[in-house]
C-alpha cells in the first residue's frame, strides 16, 4: 500500500511546476494531477505479472491519454504516396494536346518534420517536408508546407508550395464544429502511431489475455460519431499500444485501422513509442453481408519521436497555433463567401458563382 502511493506522491510533486510556467496562472490542471494519481495508483498496484481488471484499464489508458494536452509534439513521419495517370482514355484530346497519353503511376517517397500542437480539443499540426528525399523527374511533388488546425471554432489549413510571390500560398477557412474534424482525426493518426489515444476513444473493454508482460485486449471503441468499431491491441508492460487492429462500420461502409509500434522514449515524465506504422484501409461497402470491394490502402506512413514540449505557456501557445497568412497568400474564405490575395483584400471575388444579375466582384 506505501509503495503505489509514494509514487503517487512523487507524480504528482514532479509535475508542479515553477508559478508562471503554465496557463491557469501557473496552476496544474485539476484533471492532470488527477490522471498521474490514477496512473500512480492502479500501475503501481498490479504487478506485470498480474491481471488487470478491465476498468482499471480503461482507466490507465485514459489517464495516459489526459497527460497529452498543453504540449507540442516533435516526430518525423516518412513513407511513399501513390499518384494516378491522367485518365487519357476519358479526355484523348486533352491528354494529346500535353502529352500525356503514355502517363503511368508513380511512387513518391516523403519524409517530413511534424509538430502537433494540443491543448483540450483544440489541435494544430505543422508539417515540413524534407528536400532531400523528393524525387527529381517527376509529375508531381509533394507539398513542401503544410499547418492545419481547428483552433477558434474554425478548420484552416495553410499550404505552401514556394517561399514567395503572389498565390505562392493558399489558406481555406471553414465553419468548425463537427463531432471529429480533419484535424483530429490527423491528430488521432499521429497518436496511435506514438502508442497512445485509444483509451479516450475506448467505450467498453470486453476480454483481457495475459501473454507473459503484454496484454489482449479487445473491445468497443469510437473512431468518428457514427461508427460502430470494434478493437484489439496489445499493450506492453508500461501501457503502451504495441499493436492495434480497429474496424469500424460507418452505415455499412468498412474501415480498418493497422498500427504497430517498437521502442520507447520518455520525456517529460510522458512515454511515448519511439517508431510506428500507421495504416487506414478502406475495406468497402458491405453488401449481404460480404465486402464489396477489395481492400485499398488509403493512408500509411511511418513514425520517429524527437521531443515534446510540455507546460506550454499562453504566448507560446498562441505563437505556435497562429495561422497568419504571408502576403500573396490566396485565401479562400468559406464563411464569409470570398476569396482574395494577402496585400490586395480589397479586391476580393465571391467563392460561389453569383446569379446573373449581381455583379462578381468588387
Amino acid at each position: 500500500m506505501v509503495s503505489y502511493q509514494r509514487s503517487a506522491i512523487r507524480v504528482v510533486l514532479e509535475l508542479r511546476p515553477e508559478r508562471g510556467s503554465l496557463n491557469h496562472g501557473g496552476r496544474v490542471p485539476k484533471a492532470l494531477l488527477w490522471s498521474a494519481l490514477v496512473l500512480a495508483v492502479i500501475t503501481g498496484r498490479v504487478h506485470a505479472s498480474e491481471t488487470i481488471a478491465p476498468a482499471d484499464l480503461l482507466k490507465v489508458l485514459r489517464a495516459k491519454d489526459a497527460q497529452f494536452d498543453n504540449v507540442k509534439l516533435d516526430y518525423v513521419t516518412s513513407g511513399q504516396t501513390r499518384t494516378e495517370p491522367f485518365p487519357a482514355w476519358k479526355f484523348p484530346g486533352l491528354a494529346k494536346k500535353h502529352g500525356w497519353e503514355h502517363e503511368k503511376p508513380e511512387v513518391i517517397p516523403f519524409r517530413y518534420s511534424e509538430n502537433l500542437i494540443v491543448r483540450g480539443p483544440n489541435v494544430t499540426l505543422v508539417r515540413n517536408l524534407d528536400p532531400a528525399v523528393q524525387p527529381k523527374g517527376t509529375r508531381s511533388r509533394m507539398v513542401p508546407f503544410q499547418k492545419w488546425s481547428n483552433t477558434d471554432g474554425l478548420s484552416r489549413e495553410i499550404t505552401r508550395n514556394s517561399d514567395s510571390g503572389r498565390g505562392h500560398a493558399i489558406m481555406e477557412i471553414r465553419a468548425g464544429g463537427l463531432p471529429v474534424d480533419i484535424a483530429q482525426e490527423s491528430a488521432m493518426a499521429i497518436e496511435f502511431a506514438h502508442g497512445f489515444g485509444f483509451g479516450k476513444r475506448i467505450k467498453h473493454i470486453d476480454r483481457i489475455q495475459r501473454e507473459g508482460s503484454r496484454l489482449r485486449v479487445e473491445g468497443s471503441i469510437q473512431i468518428w460519431w457514427e461508427d460502430q468499431s470494434r478493437f484489439r491491441l496489445v499493450l506492453d508492460d508500461r501501457y503502451l499500444v504495441r499493436e492495434a487492429y480497429i474496424e469500424s462500420n460507418v452505415k455499412g461502409n468498412h474501415t480498418a485501422f493497422e498500427v504497430k509500434t517498437e521502442g520507447t522514449a520518455t520525456s517529460s515524465d510522458l512515454e511515448f513509442a519511439k517508431t510506428g506504422s500507421f495504416k487506414r484501409i478502406a475495406l468497402g461497402r458491405q453488401v449481404d453481408g460480404k465486402l464489396s470491394s477489395k481492400p485499398s490502402v488509403q493512408k500509411e506512413f511511418q513514425t520517429e519521436f524527437r521531443g515534446i514540449q510540455t507546460n506550454l505557456s499562453d504566448d507560446v501557445y498562441k505563437e505556435l497555433v497562429a495561422m497568419n497568412p504571408e502576403p500573396g497568400t490566396q485565401v479562400f474564405d468559406y464563411i464569409a463567401d470570398k476569396t482574395y490575395i494577402v496585400g490586395e483584400e480589397e479586391k476580393w471575388w465571391p467563392i460561389r458563382p453569383p446569379p446573373p444579375d449581381v455583379p462578381k466582384g468588387h
